[in-house]
C-alpha cells in the first residue's frame, strides 16, 4: 500500500503536442565575404545578404500555409535582426530577441582569418574556450536549454529561430547523432532553412 501511495503522488511529465522548430542563418555579411571570423562582433549584411533575407522572407510567406510558423526568435546581433525584419513583415509576426541565440563568442579570435592556425585547432577542441571567449560545449548548454524551454513555452506551435552558422550546427546535434567528422563538415548556407520535429 505504501508503494502505491508514493506512485500516486508522483507527478508524471506533461505530454507534448507535435511541433516543429525551423532554423535559419542570417544573410551574407561583409565579414563572411572577407573570410573573417565573426562571432559577437557586428558584421553588416552585404547587398547580397539583404537580397537573401528578402528572398527567404518570400519563401517563408509562400510556404506559411504548410509551415504554420507562429513565433520567431532572433539573435540579438544586428545581422540576424536585419535578416528577421522582412520575415516579420511577410508573416505578420514580431520577433522576440533571444540572447541565447547569439553566435559563439570567439574572444580574441574575432576578426581574424578563418585560416588562422589557432582557430583551426580550437574549432576541433570542443571543450576548449577561444581565448577570452566561449567553448562549443558552453554554447551547446545554452542552446539545449533554450530548445527545452521553447518546447514547454510553445507546446504544439511551430517556431522559427533566426541565428548563426556555429549556433545552427550545434543545435543540429540536439536532434541528430553526428559523428565528429560530420559535425566538423556541416555548414549552413546564408538564409538556408532546416526544420526539426520537437
Amino acid at each position: 500500500m505504501r508503494s502505491f501511495a508514493l506512485l500516486a503522488e508522483y507527478s508524471f511529465p506533461v505530454s507534448m503536442a507535435p511541433m516543429k522548430l525551423f532554423i535559419t542563418r542570417h544573410g551574407e555579411t561583409d565579414m563572411n565575404l572577407a573570410h573573417r571570423i565573426c562571432g559577437n562582433s557586428n558584421g553588416q549584411l552585404t547587398a547580397k545578404g539583404l537580397a537573401q533575407a528578402q528572398q527567404l522572407a518570400d519563401r517563408l510567406e509562400a510556404t506559411q500555409q504548410t509551415n504554420r510558423i507562429e513565433y520567431i526568435y532572433v539573435s540579438p546581433l544586428e545581422r540576424a535582426i536585419r535578416t528577421a525584419r522582412p520575415i516579420e513583415e511577410a508573416l505578420g509576426l514580431t520577433a522576440t530577441v533571444e540572447p541565447r541565440l547569439a553566435e559563439i563568442n570567439f574572444g580574441k579570435m574575432e576578426g581574424t582569418s578563418f585560416t588562422d592556425p589557432l582557430f583551426q585547432r580550437l574549432r576541433r577542441e570542443y571543450f576548449s574556450n577561444y581565448p577570452g571567449g566561449e567553448s562549443q560545449v558552453q554554447v551547446a548548454q545554452r542552446l539545449y536549454n533554450l530548445i527545452d524551454d521553447i518546447k514547454v513555452r510553445h507546446n504544439g506551435h511551430n517556431v522559427l529561430f533566426v541565428c548563426h552558422g556555429t549556433v545552427a550546427r550545434i543545435m543540429r546535434t540536439y536532434f541528430l547523432d553526428m559523428p565528429l567528422e560530420a559535425y566538423n563538415a556541416y555548414h549552413m548556407q546564408n538564409c538556408e532553412v532546416v526544420s526539426f520535429d520537437l
